[in-house]
């Protein structure tokens, strides 16, 4: 079992496009890392050092535009725009400050959770709880709690079903887990890798360690996570949070297409800056002048401009080459960020086609990508906070769920006429026209219909004439 530990499940390619997003996310000093993986060498076949000098200064001249990276921020920052509807029962509401064990909150977690799914359109969830010498209840274990671990697509290497009763449950999870530690009694930070393996024997579960010691990968640890009660699990706490829904098939990557194009962007961008530098200064030609006058009057020195002056023999000229602007890299660059705005929209827009009326409703964002991003976790997340009870031995009800109410389009003038029209023909009741305005933040959304009335009595709005 020990030679198979490090057998992953996730096809290469898909690997190699997590990268690329992780490495756009990240922004320039990742993408140029990359090297020729983002950006290729000009003349490969030539493997001299003057070629290897000349690329160096290719890659530094080109400019990464951070349009994925912006996007994804952005997408979360959507998501989270309005507060997060939490119920927590009293035994959990310490997850609402520390989830993971270390200091992130309930709601860190789930931007976390959001930023891996709406990126790259999976992450994973583990519910833990610290082993114990088994002579205390769970519900008698001062001072410990369950954890939720968030884990990161790459790291979920391998994963396993199988249907039971007509239902299919995980059986085998491998997660890949690395970082540094300090050494004990020490400051010296070492590097680590191990695995967790999840899996359920003869319909149990059980967990084993595996470490990467100077023998080889050994294993280090097992152990079987009981509940509250001191009943062995028959299921594995580890859930799935994906762009499509939550099972463990691996879903589209919302940024792929976005990572890609910025990726694309950025070679058009070596090859602007390289054309702009080896052509883009004006060059002085002198046809028509002698050797010997050039020796003898300039000495082998020409200046040039409001202080120069620039004798010539009879019958000599001087000229600025100026080359003419390499148009097509520039043009393809501004393509490039038109489509990338589109992508970026599309992420917000619906999925399905509906009226011009209904992308303005409450629905809008029901059948968007994000939303769906949104929903997947909220719902993973609330799975997880079912097992933390059940480690706990809770029976409050505790659940979490992100807003999809997002605010993503504007009224324009045209819309507000509208609406103002509606209200004056007694067709629309005021108090839809405030809700929809504090939908959209035109006016304070913490305003009461009373409140919005009163206001307009004390400062009424002038008549047009």
């Amino acid at each position: 079992m020990t030679q198979d530990i490090d057998f992953c499940r996730i096809p290469g390619d898909r690997l190699k496009l997590w990268r690329m997003i992780d490495d756009a996310c990240e922004g320039e000093q990742a993408i140029k890392k990359g090297d020729e993986r983002y950006l290729p060498k000009p003349n490969p076949q030539d493997v001299s050092p003057e070629n290897d000098e000349r690329y160096k200064q290719y890659k530094a001249r080109a400019v990464f535009y951070n349009a994925t990276g912006r996007t994804l921020s952005g997408l979360v920052g959507v998501a989270f725009s309005k507060d997060a509807a939490t119920e927590l029962s009293t035994r959990l509401e310490y997850l609402r400050a520390n989830a993971d064990g270390a200091g992130n909150g309930l709601e860190q977690l789930a931007q976390k959770a959001l930023n891996h799914t709406a990126g790259k359109g999976r992450a994973g969830i583990l519910v833990d709880y610290p082993a114990t010498d088994g002579n205390l209840s769970r519900s008698e274990a001062a001072g410990i709690g369950a954890s939720m671990l968030l884990y990161r697509p790459q790291q979920i290497i391998n994963w396993d079903t199988e249907t039971v009763n007509g239902q299919k449950r995980l059986n085998l999870v491998v997660l890949k887990e690395s970082g540094t530690q300090r050494e004990k009694g020490g400051f010296k930070h070492v590097e680590y890798i191990r695995w967790r393996v999840l899996a359920l024997e003869d319909g149990v579960y059980i967990v084993r360690i595996f470490e990467k010691t100077q023998h080889g990968i050994q294993e280090t640890a097992n152990f079987m996570p009981s509940d509250a009660a001191g009943n062995v699990w028959h299921e594995i706490p580890f859930t799935f949070t994906g762009s499509n829904d939550n099972d463990p098939d691996i879903d589209q990557a919302p940024l792929a297409d976005l990572a890609s194009l910025n990726v694309a962007h950025y070679r058009n961008s070596a090859d602007v800056e390289e054309s702009s530098y080896i052509a883009g200064q004006p060059t002085l030609v002198l046809p028509g002048l002698k050797q010997q006058w050039y020796d003898h009057n300039l000495k082998g020195k020409v200046y040039i401009g409001c202080r120069g002056g620039l004798p010539l023999n009879e019958g000599a000229d001087a000229k600025l080459l100026q080359a003419s602007p390499n148009q097509l890299p520039f043009e393809l660059m501004k393509h490039k960020e038109e489509q990338m705005i589109r992508i970026g929209a599309r992420l917000l827009e619906p999925s399905r086609n509906i009226t011009a009326t209904g992308t303005k409703s409450n629905d809008k964002s029901a059948y968007s990508v994000l939303s769906l991003c949104v929903a997947n976790v909220s719902s993973a997340i609330t799975k997880a906070l079912q097992w933390c009870a059940a480690y706990m031995g809770d029976t409050g009800e505790s659940w979490y769920e992100i807003s999809r109410d997002f605010v993503i389009a504007e009224l324009t003038a045209q819309d507000l006429l509208a609406l103002v029209q509606l209200w004056q023909s007694g067709t629309t009741p005021r108090s839809a026209i405030w809700a929809l305005l504090r939908r959209y933040e035109i006016i304070d959304p913490e305003l009461t219909d009373e409140e919005i009335e009163a206001e307009l009595a004390n400062e009424p709005v002038p008549l047009m004439a």
